[in-house]
């Protein structure tokens, strides 16, 4: 359950190169009935687009490192994921009962489409 305390523990992250990842995992959802969901490609693809965009910054690998090992065996348990990186790894993952669309953001946590 998402509460007013955790979100503000995601606002008091001061580190500027945290990747935001909003994701519509939802089983039922049939671009995520694929042997690859919608929802994994879209985590490759973002991973890709961020690592060409941000080319200088050596903590992308990182990123992507701590990304690509929470999914390594990961279950979806509700209909959308929230998780927040940085280079030091996983800062919060949330499962929400509501459906999200793909979406991701470098920089500041990005916490709106949790609150719209």
């Amino acid at each position: 359950m998402l509460t007013h305390t955790m979100i503000q523990n995601l606002l008091d992250t001061t580190s500027d190169d945290v990747l935001s990842l909003y994701l519509h995992v939802d089983p039922a959802y049939r671009p995520n009935q694929n042997t690859l969901g919608a929802w994994e490609i879209f985590v490759k693809n973002s991973l890709r687009q961020l690592k060409s965009e941000q080319a200088k910054l050596t903590d992308i690998e990182a990123i992507q490192e701590h990304t690509q090992h929470f999914f390594e065996g990961y279950t979806p348990s509700g209909k959308s994921l929230v998780l927040f990186v940085n280079p030091d790894g996983v800062i919060d993952s949330i499962d929400l009962p509501i459906t999200l669309e793909n979406q991701y953001h470098f920089g500041q946590v990005n916490v709106v489409p949790l609150l719209w």
